[in-house]
């Protein structure tokens, strides 16, 4: 008998009861009641692997001017995760209190 998906995975409530958030705007982060404002939010939906980790070593090196380019540019498919890590790194900052 082959398992269901409920037998090795646990789903979130939003997931079962269709409130799924589809488009993560960067621009709300500063909304108080917007998902994308709440860290915790953030956090708990972020699996941190090594494109993610690249990013913010990237950032890091950036930011305290170890690396000397001008720009910083996120390619990808829409729904890739391009704002997702901006807000990562953003409450990794200023409420996690990571330090460059």
């Amino acid at each position: 008998m082959n398992p269901r998906v409920s037998d090795v995975l646990r789903t979130r409530s939003e997931v079962r009861e269709g409130r799924i958030v589809g488009v993560v705007k960067v621009e709300n982060v500063h909304n108080q009641g917007a998902v994308e404002a709440d860290p915790e939010w953030v956090f708990s939906r972020t699996c941190v692997l090594d494109d993610e980790l690249s990013l913010l070593t990237f950032l890091k090196r950036k930011l305290t001017r170890d690396d000397h380019v001008s720009n910083i540019l996120l390619v990808g498919d829409m729904g890739s995760g391009k704002s997702h890590l901006l807000l990562l790194a953003y409450h990794m900052f200023n409420h996690l209190g990571v330090r460059l």
